[in-house]
């Protein structure tokens, strides 16, 4: 498979995956204080990332002061800020509403490219955006069409899912700041560490006030799901397919996350689904589709451009005269 294929293959995975985050938080945090299941997970991370990185490279890798900076901010904000208000806000809203929030990730990972990068958007990347933004404004307007009520804790939930997003946006993004010799493993085990070692002194807290022996089986299995196939699985495949596509493409592919969100909703936790959310996924596919099209027309042209240009230079000029 080409390389900018797989990428892009391993980042909408790892969105997929994401996704799935929001209706698994639900469920954990019925039984689970906020600041002690990001800790689980986070722990869980380290102990299975530490070992593989170290197996990998048989050391640390040495990075300077810079990047370290750059992970522990993106760390801060993406794993830490983004827990506590993505933890909080689904226990006062629900998964589906939740997974509709997520819809303006696309609009502020490319508001951040614009002014952090300096990339504009193209006329294709700009449609990409616009379907993947319809396809999640046509599932919000279900509830509006629906005339449902909204309490104040419903309306602070969603208010913090949205606060969340925006960290996210902020840690799709801000990874491309560091050097470009650091490896996805070694970036994936600093955000758990980082992660844990912030967690940690209200996590302990949490933990003086619960029982733990009276948390049902089947949600430590979610908080090892967390652990393993979030923090670990899709974080990995995130800093792998990010250095290879620009921040406007990992907008439009953030926009699988909310499908991924809702669907979960709907199937894990019985939360309602319609043909309006049918029409939003398909919506959002299609722009992924456009954007996925685009980068490989663009692979295929760069590659064909590198092998024709020595074979052009080694065609000898002909005589003057």
């Amino acid at each position: 498979m080409n390389s900018s294929i797989k990428a892009l293959v391993q980042l909408g995975v790892a969105m997929i995956i994401i996704g799935s985050f929001v209706p698994v938080n639900k469920v954990i945090v019925e039984h689970l204080p906020v600041f002690l299941a990001s800790e689980l997970r986070l722990v869980i991370g380290a102990v299975v990332l530490i070992p593989l990185l170290l197996l990998q490279q048989g050391r640390f890798q040495h990075v300077t002061k810079r990047d370290l900076g750059v992970l522990f901010i993106q760390a801060f904000i993406g794993v830490f800020v983004f827990s506590i208000c993505m933890l909080q806000g689904v226990k006062l809203t629900s998964g589906v509403e939740s997974g509709i929030m997520t819809s303006t990730t696309p609009v502020i990972v490319a508001i951040i490219a614009y002014f952090l990068f300096k990339e504009r958007l193209s006329r294709v990347q700009l449609l990409g955006i616009v379907l993947a933004m319809l396809g999640t404004l046509s599932i919000q307007a279900l509830g509006a069409a629906g005339g449902s009520a909204r309490d104040s804790g419903a309306l602070l939930g969603n208010l913090l899912v949205l606060a969340a997003i925006g960290c996210e946006a902020v840690f799709l993004t801000f990874g491309r700041l560091a050097s470009k010799g650091i490896r996805p493993v070694f970036m994936s085990t600093m955000m758990s560490v980082y992660g844990a070692v912030l967690f940690l002194p209200w996590a302990w807290r949490d933990l003086q006030q619960v029982e733990l022996a009276h948390i049902p089986l089947e949600v430590w299995g979610l908080v090892l799901y967390s652990g393993l196939v979030v923090t670990v699985g899709a974080i990995i495949l995130l800093h792998r397919s990010t250095s290879h596509v620009d921040s406007n493409t990992i907008g439009v592919f953030s926009a699988l996350m909310p499908v991924s969100a809702i669907w979960f909703s709907a199937i894990g936790l019985g939360e309602s689904f319609t043909w309006t959310h049918a029409l939003g996924t398909m919506l959002v596919l299609a722009g992924v589709g456009l954007l996925t099209v685009q980068f490989g027309r663009k692979t295929v042209a760069k590659t064909t451009a590198k092998t024709t240009a020595p074979a052009q230079a080694a065609v000898p000029a002909a005589p003057e005269g």
